[in-house]
């Protein structure tokens, strides 16, 4: 590819969510919503949609982390429609695949 010209892509896939959400999102699409998107919450989705539906407090001790920050993540990724709230307290994803999106140029 020569200087200057564009490559177009369908599809830019990372196996890690660390690398695009980390540096991406501070210069792109994620602008005062980069906190939503963080290599914790990435995981803590993964994780969640692997073992089906839990409570909170057993999600935070599979993943090893706080209760109180398993929580609040729980809470902004179900305003954001990744994570379903039950009724019986238990949370689940009923996603296989979650897209993010960030537009590089207007």
């Amino acid at each position: 590819m020569r200087a200057g010209e564009r490559r177009n892509l369908d599809f830019l896939t990372f196996r890690s969510p660390d690398f695009p959400i980390s540096r991406l999102s501070a210069a792109a699409g994620f602008r005062g919503r980069r906190e939503s998107y963080t290599p914790a919450r990435w995981t803590l989705l993964e994780r969640l949609r692997a073992a089906g539906s839990l409570s909170v407090n057993e999600l935070a001790r599979r993943l090893q982390r706080d209760y109180k920050n398993v929580h609040g993540d729980v809470k902004r990724l179900a305003e954001l429609g990744l994570i379903e709230r039950r009724k019986d307290a238990l949370v689940s994803v009923a996603w296989d695949v979650v897209r993010a999106e960030v537009r590089l140029a207007a």
